[in-house]
């Protein structure tokens, strides 16, 4: 039984990291910025405007391209992890590393989970 190639211990204290760094600037931004102008735009949407645009207008156009355009390029990276591993015929590929202990699948199933991979964004 194979297992995929692991981060370090170092690798993964990076990244944890970052991530967390990151979604906390997200968070605080939205929180600091992005709440005030929904609060705003809740009080008297049809009187506010930024950079020209009806508020109104711009939240409807950030739900309704914005949201799914995001889910489209988080969703991106599974596209080459997804055509290696039917390339190799096993889930994980060869030159990705996983967090905990993960079992390498071959034949059917990592041909189904390739093509679940690649199939999410283009669902999207």
């Amino acid at each position: 039984m194979e297992y995929a190639q692991e981060y370090s211990k170092k690798e993964k204290a990076v990244r944890i990291l970052a991530g967390v760094f990151v979604g906390s600037v997200i968070y605080f931004l939205h929180t600091i910025w992005l709440i005030p102008i929904i609060n705003d735009v809740l009080s008297r949407p049809h009187c506010f405007e930024w950079l020209g645009f009806n508020l109104a207008d711009y939240f409807w156009y950030l739900v309704m391209v914005g949201v799914p355009l995001f889910a489209f390029t988080m969703s991106w990276i599974l596209i080459p992890r997804a055509i290696a591993g039917i390339r190799e015929g096993r889930f994980p590929p060869k030159a990705v590393k996983v967090y905990r202990p993960t079992k390498v699948k071959t034949g059917f199933l990592a041909g189904l989970v390739s093509a679940m991979h690649l199939s999410i964004p283009f669902l999207l």
